[in-house]
């Protein structure tokens, strides 16, 4: 699981150290909520995880005045389950909706708890098989500071500006949203999912938006594979419990997951050449 160390530089809190490959997590029945009976999508609390700082680390005498703060103050953890048989990459409609909608649910769920003002909501499909006996398919972390990789929401009037003026990006514009390859991409295989309404928070979305959702990721997700077969992908949902920002929406941001993606310092690919070979295999 993720562990939260503090950065004192920049007075943020961080997530360090997802879980090795092939390390899978044993989970408790006691661990596990099905939202709705027969759902194919569970979620599994991870009580006293990540807040603490790290349970390899041990107390050692004398180390009384380290610089890392030993725990943050509030936070719930909680891991998005998938018991169906349909091999991720070729989700459809209902499995999207469906996973859309344990989002949504988790979400609401969090609001009951005053001090959570924060959610990080982050799917990599490398980790897929982490957990016995599930699909690992997104890590929740709701909390009352904000985490380092927090990301911005989209400020209002950026989507039309952008369907206006660099709508050859555009890989889907859609009635309720579109998929858009940034110009200016950093990290490699970039594609965001910009909603068409100024929502803060996704769990605000009507059932009809879910569904264009849903669509939109099943088919975007489909053509990667098709393109891309070899490669994992990272998934950050960019959504707000508080409205902290003024008129700024939800969105989703898809990148290809590796380990050279977050440099600071980089050269990307043209956008353009990734944008051409994934329209050849998008179906919607």
């Amino acid at each position: 699981m993720y562990t939260v160390r503090f950065n004192p530089l920049f007075h943020q809190w961080v997530l360090v150290g997802p879980p090795l490959a092939g390390e899978q997590r044993q989970l408790r029945a006691g661990q596990l909520t099905q939202e709705k009976k027969g759902s194919d999508f569970l979620v599994a609390a991870i009580p006293n995880q990540p807040f603490v700082l790290d349970p390899a680390d041990r107390p050692i005498p004398g180390n009384e005045k380290r610089l890392f703060r030993e725990q943050p103050a509030v936070g719930e953890y909680e891991l998005m389950l998938y018991q169906g048989k349909t091999p991720f990459f070729e989700w459809g409609k209902r499995e999207w909706a469906g996973w859309l909608t344990l989002l949504h649910q988790r979400i609401r769920q969090f609001h009951y708890n005053p001090h959570l003002h924060y959610l990080t909501a982050i799917f990599q499909t490398v980790d897929l098989r982490s957990v016995d006996g599930y699909q690992r398919v997104g890590d929740l972390l709701a909390t009352e500071y904000p985490l380092g990789e927090r990301l911005p929401g989209v400020p209002a009037g950026l989507v039309e500006k952008l369907r206006e003026g660099e709508s050859e990006f555009f890989l889907h514009r859609g009635e309720r949203g579109g998929l858009y390859v940034p110009s200016a991409a950093l990290l490699p295989q970039e594609v965001w999912y910009l909603p068409e309404s100024e929502t803060v928070g996704i769990e605000e979305i009507s059932p009809e938006e879910r569904a264009d959702t849903a669509a939109a990721l099943s088919a975007l997700f489909g053509a990667l594979h098709a393109a891309y077969p070899k490669e994992q992908y990272r998934m950050t949902v960019c959504t707000q419990m508080a409205d902290v920002e003024a008129r700024a929406s939800w969105w989703i941001r898809i990148h290809a997951d590796r380990e050279d993606a977050g440099q600071t310092v980089s050269i990307q690919s043209r956008p353009e050449l990734f944008l051409r070979r994934l329209r050849q295999f998008f179906h919607l």
